[in-house]
Formats: structure tokens, C-alpha cells, sequence
């Protein structure tokens, strides 16, 4: 949307300094302008139709969140998953993980210390 916007921003500045003089340039411009604002037009409606789609829930399957037995076991669904199925997930909560060079060495490499958790933030509007 902002590039959009940008776009149209640069159109009308390039207008206002004289860049579309003469009947084909009054042409271009006004095509332009056109073409720019229906696109404008096309991503607001579906910015609005994936807000009216995010109101949705996630319904977690019960048998990820079973009291008995181990969550990431061998016997679990997380065991049964291959790597790349175990990132996929992990995209929808974490960013990244970060873990600092250690101080120490042992009992005192502070490794709680060390581990950062970026937990996944909603994008940027």
C-alpha cells in the first residue's frame, strides 16, 4: 500500500514540476493517476479482507495439549515430525533465538543468561 501511495506521491511531484507538458503527457499522467489509484483501490480491499479473515480462531488439536505422557516425546506429534515441520511451527510463535558468547566456563557459563527469546510480532502497519 505505501509503495503505492509513494508511487502516486512521485507522480503528482513530477506533474507539479512541469515533467508532463503537451496533450501526451496530460495523457500519461492522467493514466497513470488512474491505474495507480485502482490499484490503490484493489490492495485496500484486500487489506480489509484479511482483517475481516484474522478475526478468525485457531483451534489447537487436543492431542497436542494431553495431560498424560510426554508433549515432545518420541511418541508425541513433535516426535513425529521431521525438522523442517518443527520450524514451520516454531515460525508461528518465535522470530529468532539468539544465544550470547558465554563468560565463563562449566557452572559458570550463565547460559540462562546467554538465551534470548524474540517471540513473533504482529507486522508493522
Amino acid at each position: 500500500m505505501e509503495h503505492v501511495r509513494e508511487a502516486l506521491r512521485t507522480l503528482y511531484a513530477d506533474r507539479q514540476a512541469g515533467l508532463y507538458a503537451g496533450a501526451t503527457g496530460t495523457a500519461m499522467f492522467a493514466e497513470s493517476v488512474e491505474r495507480l489509484t485502482a490499484h490503490e483501490a484493489r490492495v485496500s480491499e484486500r487489506v480489509a479482507e484479511l482483517g475481516r479473515d484474522e478475526s478468525g480462531t485457531v483451534v489447537i488439536p487436543s492431542e497436542w495439549t494431553a495431560p498424560e505422557g510426554d508433549p515432545i516425546g518420541p511418541e508425541s506429534t513433535w516426535g513425529s515430525w521431521d525438522l523442517e515441520q518443527r520450524r514451520s511451527f516454531l515460525a508461528f510463535s518465535l522470530d529468532r533465538i539468539t544465544i550470547a558468547k558465554s563468560i565463563g566456563r562449566g557452572r559458570n557459563a550463565n547460559t540462562e543468561d546467554r538465551v534470548t527469546v524474540h517471540w513473533a510480532e504482529a507486522p508493522a502497519q
